[in-house]
């Protein structure tokens, strides 16, 4: 009994000492706030653990996120059209994160089942052409 509580204390004191020396037993939440070069909000961008994609959430109306991870992790940051950003998670709770737009990024579009069609700066058609190019019947929409 007295070798299995010796074996016992032992791992916890292993697993201890990993978690203080690759710093992460420190869980925090962090305030990221998502915007682009003209500091305008971005709704939906996603915020997500590097390399952990299952723990992952999106931004909010106001381009903003509460985030939890360890700190000393890196944190990665997606928005369509624009360049992937990553950052560490330190002691700050507070990080303003300014994406960039990638102009080198092609769109594929699904067109039927066996069709497809690509897009540079997809960012720049209108939504219209898109859905006539599916098919659908497009109306002006006023108030």
């Amino acid at each position: 009994m007295k070798k299995i509580a010796i074996i016992l204390l032992s791992m916890m004191f292993i697993g201890f000492l990993t978690n203080v020396v690759f710093g992460q037993s420190t869980l925090k939440t962090y305030r990221i706030y998502v915007i682009d070069e003209t500091d305008t909000p971005m709704p939906g961008a996603l915020i997500y653990r590097w390399l952990v994609p299952s723990h992952a959430m999106t931004t909010d109306l106001d381009g903003i996120a509460l985030f939890e991870t360890f700190v000393g992790s890196d944190v990665g940051v997606q928005y369509l059209g624009y360049v992937n950003m990553k950052f560490k998670a330190g002691n700050s709770k507070d990080y303003t994160i300014v994406m960039k737009p990638d102009d080198g990024l092609y769109y594929v579009v699904p067109m039927a089942a066996d069709q497809f069609i690509q897009l540079k700066k997809a960012s720049k058609v209108p939504v219209s052409f898109l859905l006539q190019s599916l098919g659908a019947e497009v109306k002006s929409m006023s108030n």
